[in-house]
């Protein structure tokens, strides 16, 4: 027994003779639809339809899943009229109940619910009960973990190209770990050992080995067994000790290239500009007639190679703290 508001009253429901309680339900008989006035009769007893009221608490022979629709027109919850023909509605599959409406977290989508994540209509997705634009980074992603130009993270959102997942991972194609050798550089600049350097490649840019010979500079020019770093800040690759320095320079001993490029000694000109091979070491304004000074030490300029400082100082308005 329940109650139910009639006429601005509240009144009790759902026992024979009593209104039918919400959504038509009684607590025992049958929700007679006669005349439109929808009240319970006891089970046994005829319905205005002319069926019996069946212990299952429907109308003999109507208002079931499949069974004729009693008044032509009413089934059970959860159940819609088609053709008069009682139909299940609302659940994964089905069509959508009255007022287009499914289950709880499901999406009305051409007349068919369709559960979370499932593709609700071009480039969307069902989420939480709504359709909603799918594939963009930001955007849930669609069915399928699917996201253009992008990957599906572990909340289901995708994140675009090169850009952080989460977790310590990268996307690149899928999710994964980034700054490890030949992975892709976390935040698109940085590698998690110094004997790896960001580059960019035609898949992105990748942590690459680097320091040794005819590999890129590591990070503040550095060359590993006393080598010489030749280049600009953007372009620069390691020459071992004892070879010969790109550009005519001299020979490479201990970072510097002839008489140049270490710290206190003349930048040497290169692509006509003023450079520094030393480790640690720039060319103020790359002037070819200046001195190579230091960088990347606590409370100095930053090194121009990437915005470098030496472990453990980080670059922070253009000095190493």
């Amino acid at each position: 027994m329940g109650t139910i508001c009639l006429a601005d009253a509240c009144v009790q429901c759902g026992l024979p003779g009593q209104p039918c309680c919400a959504n038509d339900s009684c607590s025992a008989g049958c929700c007679d639809p006669g005349n439109g006035q929808r009240s319970c009769i006891p089970a046994g007893s005829q319905c205005s339809t002319g069926d019996l009221c069946q212990q299952n608490g429907m109308c003999a022979g109507c208002g079931g899943p499949w069974q004729p629709c009693c008044d032509k027109a009413t089934c059970g919850p959860a159940m819609i009229c088609t053709n008069n023909v009682c139909e299940p509605c609302g659940g994964v599959g089905q069509r959508c109940c009255a007022n287009s409406t499914c289950g709880a977290g499901e999406c009305c989508a051409s007349d068919v619910c369709e559960g979370d994540g499932q593709p609700c209509g071009p480039s969307q997705v069902c989420s939480k009960g709504a359709c909603v634009h799918c594939d963009a980074p930001g955007e849930p992603c669609c069915s399928g973990s699917l996201c253009n130009a992008g990957c599906c993270d572990a909340n289901n959102t995708c994140v675009a190209a090169n850009k952080e997942c989460g977790n310590g991972q990268i996307c690149a194609g899928d999710c994964g770990i980034c700054g490890t050798k030949d992975m892709p550089c976390c935040q698109g600049t940085s590698c998690i050992a110094p004997s790896l350097k960001c580059m960019e490649t035609v898949n992105g840019p990748l942590c690459t080995i680097c320091g040794w010979t005819g590999r890129p500079c590591c990070a503040g020019q550095v060359c590993a067994d006393g080598g010489c770093c030749v280049g600009d800040a953007n372009n620069n690759y390691c020459t071992a000790a004892g070879a010969a320095c790109p550009g005519n320079l001299g020979q490479c001993a201990n970072g510097s290239c002839g008489q140049c490029g270490a710290l206190g000694e003349p930048c040497c000109a290169f692509n006509n500009a003023g450079v520094c091979t030393a480790a640690y070491a720039y060319c103020p304004n790359a002037d070819v007639k200046g001195t190579c000074r230091p960088c990347g030490g606590q409370g100095q300029p930053c090194c121009p190679d990437g915005n470098s400082c030496q472990p453990p100082w980080h670059c922070n308005g253009g000095k190493c703290n």
